[in-house]
């Protein structure tokens, strides 16, 4: 059996990590924020982030943000919030998960501009916070 160890979590830092709503997203902000970390936790449904807070007791260490990556207009509130939160608590971004996908189970034509601009755009937006 392998043992596990855990660093410190430094302290005045956060993580944001985007697609939390559900999976793998969901299941990095519950553990992060049970080592410790002040996680910012991107959803794309306000119910998906009072679920997530109902899982973790309400933890205070957990901030979902509506954030639909797809959205250029929640990105950049997701990041006017996000500094401010920052500023407030004297806290700084040390990382972003990047964790938003959709799964299509259908064959369509994209073009790969925009493909580049949906997904792309909005992490370049979003990784000036660390």
């Amino acid at each position: 059996m392998v043992a596990l160890y855990s660093l410190p979590v430094p302290r005045n830092t956060a993580v944001l990590i985007t697609g939390c709503s559900s999976g793998i997203g969901a299941d990095a902000a519950i553990r992060l924020c049970k080592l410790g970390f002040c996680v910012f936790a991107g959803v794309r449904k306000e119910s998906d982030g009072e679920a997530l807070k109902k899982q973790l007791n309400n933890n205070s260490k957990l901030f979902p943000v509506l954030l639909d990556v797809t959205n250029m207009d929640q990105v950049t509130a997701a990041v006017d919030l996000i500094k401010n939160r920052l500023s407030q608590e004297n806290q700084k971004l040390i990382a972003l998960i990047n964790n938003a996908g959709r799964l299509l189970s259908v064959t369509i034509c994209i073009s790969p501009s925009v493909m580049f601009c949906t997904f792309f755009l909005a992490v370049w937006r979003l990784a000036p916070l660390c």
